[in-house]
């Protein structure tokens, strides 16, 4: 009776893989055997999305982390464990190369961060990014970046050097060499226009780069 039961019970797609089956015990096997693989198989399907997720062109930071958790919720439904490091992890890796600076601020910490933290943090960096942005396209910032800084403390083009084990810092009021300051000295950059090491970005150093002020703030220094 219960081996009748259980096939009129059975939906279609179901029904051709017991088939053959001479006892109730028998289709309980290959049922469980069935959902079992395929459970596994969404499990290894859901890991894939959340390691190749990427944040899109012109993609809002908040669209970016609901697609990552719609993905962890469904992992946490098929019994998958993703820890608060794996999120993290997750999240920071889809992030273009605007975000270099930012990434390495949070990993650099030596306190634990919660997802949510992040997340906050993100959006803050996705609101300077995109008012940066907009501040180098206004006619204003055109023009001095084609004058240079009038600043009399950095005239000329004031550039950091690669250094072993540090950076320099050079301009007329002297250099800046791995946390210590070298009295006076002739600019090096000759003329080019230098490249900031926080973002990487060409044409203007890591003093007036805009990252230096969340760096700081980041920090509460």
């Amino acid at each position: 009776m219960l081996f009748s039961w259980l096939l009129s019970s059975l939906s279609e797609p179901v029904l051709p893989r017991v088939l053959g089956c001479k006892h109730s015990y028998e289709i309980w096997d290959k049922i469980h055997k069935h959902y079992y693989s395929h459970l596994h198989a969404k499990k290894r399907q859901l890991r894939s999305e959340l390691k190749s997720s990427k944040i899109g062109p012109s993609q809002p930071i908040s669209e970016y982390i609901l697609r990552i958790r719609a993905i962890i919720n469904s992992l946490i439904a098929v019994g998958e464990l993703v820890t608060n490091q794996d999120q993290i992890d997750t999240i920071l890796d889809g992030l273009p190369e605007d975000y270099n600076s930012f990434v390495m601020m949070i990993y650099g910490r030596s306190d634990s961060i919660s997802v949510t933290d992040v997340e906050s943090l993100l959006l803050v960096q996705e609101a300077q990014l995109e008012k940066y942005r907009q501040d180098l396209t206004s006619p204003s910032v055109s023009v001095n970046a084609v004058q240079g800084p009038q600043d009399s403390h950095f005239q000329s083009q004031s550039q950091f050097v690669s250094n072993r084990g540090g950076f320099q810092f050079s301009n007329r009021g002297g250099r800046y060499c791995g946390g210590r300051y070298r009295g006076r000295g002739r600019n090096r950059g000759g003329g080019q226009r230098p490249t900031c090491q926080l973002c990487y970005k060409y044409g203007y150093d890591a003093f007036h780069c805009w990252n230096r002020s969340f760096l700081l703030k980041f920090l509460n220094v």
